[in-house]
Order: structure tokens, then sequence, then C-alpha cells
């Protein structure tokens, strides 16, 4: 006897395979959209870690810029305070140096074209009282000293052609001219 709701064993293993596919499928597509939103995710994470990375590099620019300049004040500030004053009278041109830094500096030399000054360190107070001779130059002035650089008797042509330029050497090494005009600069090492 073949009931109406018997059901045909035949076709069951059939259809618990599909409904386990089903199943199987469902999962599988509920992973796939969980990995896109993760995808999703990481990407807006990255595109934000990259922007605040930009932001960052821009910031130590900036901030390097700024110390470079602080450094570069600091390193020069004690050559801004060397001065040289010339006067010129008979045939004779002097280029006094003054050391207005804290500071000694060293290797000091006024050069009058390929001419030889006569070097005095004189008084700060009165500039007649000589305190020692050198020649060629100076190898130490210390803080508050002045020294003066003599070029003598020389014709016109010659002292307007040999115009003084200080050279000297910063407590930290670095070498450095200035003209009688005040232009300070930087002498580059080759």
């Amino acid at each position: 006897m073949h009931l109406a709701g018997q059901i045909n064993w035949g076709d069951v293993p059939t259809w618990a395979g599909f409904v386990a596919a089903a199943v199987a499928a469902a999962f599988a597509a509920a992973g796939f959209v969980k990995l896109r939103e993760q995808a999703e995710e990481q990407s807006t994470f990255i595109t934000e870690q990259r922007a605040l990375m930009a932001e960052q590099m821009a910031t130590l620019t900036l901030e390097r810029k700024e110390l470079r300049a602080v450094a570069e004040d600091r390193i020069s500030s004690q050559a801004r305070q060397v001065k040289m004053d010339v006067q010129e009278f008979d045939r004779t041109m002097v280029a006094r140096v003054f050391n207005k830094s804290g500071w000694t500096i060293r290797d000091v030399a006024v050069k009058f074209g390929s001419h030889t000054p006569m070097i005095h360190e004189v008084s700060r107070e009165n500039f007649s009282v000589v305190l020692g001779e050198y020649e060629g130059s100076v190898p130490m002035v210390g803080p508050d000293h002045v020294f003066e650089f003599w070029l003598q008797d020389q014709p016109m042509n010659v002292m307007l052609e040999s115009r003084p330029v200080l050279h000297f050497r910063d407590s930290q090494g670095a070498e450095w001219q200035l003209d009688e005009y005040g232009d300070l600069k930087p002498v580059r090492q080759s």
C-alpha cells in the first residue's frame, strides 16, 4: 500500500544535499560581504593614514626649516659682531678690526689685494697706543680687542684697486669674510 503522504526516500539525499549547498552558499555570500566591508574599512583607514602622514611630513619640513634658520642665525651671530672700519689719508689706508663678540676669533687677516699690511694691536680706549705688532695674520683676537691693518706709502691707484677684505674664523671654526661696506659672507669650503 502506497500512502499519498509517504516520502520517496530516494530523493531525500538529493534534497539534503541541495539544502546543505544552499546553506553553504548563504554563508559564503555573507563571508564575501563581510570581506568587502573589511576591505572598504582598510581602504578608508589607509587613505586617512596617508593624509595624516602627508600632514606630518609638511609639519616636519616646516620645523626643519625653522630649526635650520635658528641654527644659521646662531652660527652667524658671532660673525655679525665683528666690525671693520676703513680710513684713508696721505697714501695710507687703515682697516681697523673690532671683535665686539664675546668669543675669540682666529686666523684674522685683512687682504689689500696682493699687498701685505703691517698689523698692530691697539688699545680700544686710545688707538694711538700700540700693544703689539704682527706679520701676515693674527692667530687669535679676543673679545673686545682691536687690531689695525696698515697699507702705507701706496699710490692712489693701488689704494683704489686694493680695497680691504677681512678674513677670519669664528669660535665654531666657520670661515667668514667682511668687506669695508659691512657685507658679511661665509667662505664656502671646497
